[in-house]
Formats: C-alpha cells, sequence, structure tokens
C-alpha cells in the first residue's frame, strides 16, 4: 500500500492505493488548516480480526469512488417489491466493487496533481478506471475526476463517496441540499445494528424522518444525540450540499453533477456499531452522490420495477465502450 501526497497554495492532501481513497486533506482558511475528512482510528491496527476485513475498511477514509455502488448480498432480503422476478444477485460481493477494495497504480504524478488507474478482470464489464485528483492554486478546493472504460455495454448502479467528519457535540453541524430534495429510508435496516429510523419511508421532508418510538428527526442537525447508524437516500438534489461545522468554525461544500448522481446517499455513523472494527468510537457523515437503489448492489438496482425507478428516480447508468464515462466533482473549505 503506498500514499501519495499532493500540494497546492491552498491544499495539501494524501491518496492511498488502496481504494485511492483521497484523505486527510489541509485546507487553507483564514490563516488556519482545516483537515474535514473522517479517518478511521483503525487503519494501524494488526492481527487477524484486522487482516480479515475487506480492503474498504481497513483504512476507511475521506473519498473514494465505487464502481459498481452498494453490495450484492444486501438484495436477499429486501420485500418482494424492491426485488426482480428473475436472476440472481451478481456474485461479486465486494462491498462498493472492486474500486473501493483494491489497489490502484499510479500512472501520473506532480506537484498538485495525482493520476491512477484500476483494472477490472474478465468477466467484469468495466474494464478500466481512471481517478485524477488535482489542487486548485487559486482556491481551498480540490477537484475529482472518474473516468470508465467497459468491455461491453452494461448498466451499474455508480456513487462516490466523500466522508466528513462531525463535531463531538450533537446538532453542532448543519446539512444543505440544494434543490428539492426528499428523504427516503431503506425498506430494511443495517445489518446488525438496532434501527431508530422507521423501514421503507419514502419522499419526506429531511427535518421530518418518523422514528420507531414516535416522533420525528432532524437529520439536517448532526450528529444525532445517541448512537445510531442509519441511511438515508435523497433524490431531488441540485447537485450541492453545504456541511456546517459550527464547532469547527468552517464549512465543506460539495458539489456534483446531478445529471449523473440523480441522488445522494446519506450514511450517519455515531458510534451506533459496536463490533470490531467500529468499537462505538466512529463519528462521520457520508455525502455521496449516486446512481442507485440504496446500497443494495446492481441487481436491484437494474430492476426497473424496484420503487425508485417508479418513482421516476434512475438507479444505473447506461455505459458503453463506444462512449466513454468521465464526471468531475469538488469539495471546497471555507
Amino acid at each position: 500500500m503506498s500514499v501519495w501526497n499532493i500540494q497546492s497554495r491552498f491544499v495539501r492532501a494524501q491518496v492511498q492505493s488502496l481504494g485511492a481513497m483521497l484523505g486527510p486533506a489541509w485546507f487553507s482558511i483564514g490563516g488556519r488548516s482545516v483537515q474535514p475528512f473522517a479517518v478511521a482510528p483503525w487503519a494501524e491496527d494488526c492481527g487477524p480480526e484486522y487482516g480479515a476485513l475487506p480492503g474498504l475498511l481497513k483504512r476507511l477514509r475521506g473519498e473514494w469512488a465505487c464502481v459498481p455502488f452498494g453490495m450484492e448480498v444486501g438484495g436477499r432480503r429486501l420485500p418482494p417489491d424492491w426485488l426482480p422476478s428473475q436472476g440472481a444477485p451478481d456474485p461479486d460481493s465486494l462491498p462498493h466493487g472492486r474500486s473501493s477494495n483494491a489497489d490502484w497504480q499510479l500512472t501520473g504524478i506532480r506537484g498538485d496533481r495525482v493520476e491512477l488507474i484500476l483494472t477490472y478482470p474478465e468477466p467484469h464489464p468495466v474494464s478500466l478506471l481512471r481517478r485524477t485528483i488535482w489542487a486548485s492554486d487559486t482556491l481551498p478546493k480540490l477537484h475529482v475526476s472518474l473516468e470508465i472504460e467497459v468491455r461491453r455495454s452494461c448498466e451499474l448502479p455508480l456513487g462516490v463517496h466523500p466522508t466528513f467528519n462531525l463535531p463531538a457535540r450533537p446538532r453542532q453541524a448543519v446539512l444543505e441540499l440544494g434543490g428539492s430534495p426528499r428523504a427516503w429510508t431503506p425498506p430494511v435496516p443495517l445489518e446488525s445494528v438496532s434501527p431508530r429510523f422507521c423501514a421503507d419511508v419514502r419522499g419526506v421532508p429531511l427535518d421530518r424522518v418518523p422514528l420507531l418510538d414516535g416522533g420525528f428527526e432532524d437529520i439536517t442537525r448532526l450528529p444525532l444525540p445517541y448512537p445510531e447508524e442509519e441511511i438515508v437516500l435523497v433524490p431531488g438534489v441540485s447537485g450541492q450540499a453545504v456541511l456546517r461545522n459550527l464547532e469547527g468554525e468552517y464549512t465543506a461544500t460539495l458539489s456534483w453533477d446531478a445529471g449523473i448522481f440523480p441522488a445522494c446517499q446519506l450514511w450517519l455513523s455515531n458510534g451506533g456499531r459496536s463490533a470490531y472494527p467500529w468499537n462505538s468510537r466512529f463519528r462521520a457523515l457520508a455525502i455521496e452522490p449516486v446512481c442507485a437503489a440504496f446500497d443494495f448492489g446492481t441487481w436491484v438496482s437494474r430492476h426497473r420495477g424496484n420503487p425508485l425507478w417508479r418513482a421516476g428516480v434512475p438507479c444505473t447508468v447506461s455505459l458503453s465502450p463506444d462512449q466513454p464515462f468521465e464526471t468531475t466533482y469538488c469539495i471546497a473549505v471555507s
């Protein structure tokens, strides 16, 4: 596993080969340095438990690409209206795809920019990914591009996975999503985690997410004042998310192409997982631009009869060998 450093006048960042994960990164604002990304505290662990972790979890940090987005095993627990009537989940059960778990190869680096590639073996329809990360020399901002080449035409759920620090004190971060965001909760809770949000809620305001014990939760003010681990899908976002860290006195702004990623998935993590490696010590908010049916994987996302497709929310991206895919997104701090 290798780590590379890039730097401009306003940003200094690390990029690792494992998952091509970006982070930590330090942004210069107002005479001080701010590091907005979540970095898992177990990255330097060793031993059999650590060795058994998927690559995604071993050094989880910052931001990375998910090709395809999701985990195929999730589909087997879903109610009938989410499941295709034919076929079966893809046997490749790597969480968030090979892109999140394998070591990428460095193809170019200069002071403020790094480029990496990852090849996929047959028979996967994806043949090559290219990920370029560069630091702005005029603003405290990072730009990221993702290119995908495929062997044959296919429909895949795609997403990227920026994961941000949250304050220690409850409600000391404010999340603002542009457009007309509406919250959906998954039809089944996260595995081995006690849920607090009602399941299968569709299209509610972000400050009125129903709770199992009655009442509502406002997920725009974080972290929540109790241990939790929840996933919420938010269609209708215009391509910008703003996270104001009141405790840290800075704002992180994520911008993306809503024509490619018509929703964002929010992963609210606040010490809700007690098993290793989490040990109730991880606190973060992932704001994940996606074209996917939650993180239920390719089989479910391709199913045009699932409730999201029926509601007009696309869940896959069409990829063709005749037209390479490329998208660019930005993370800025102020």
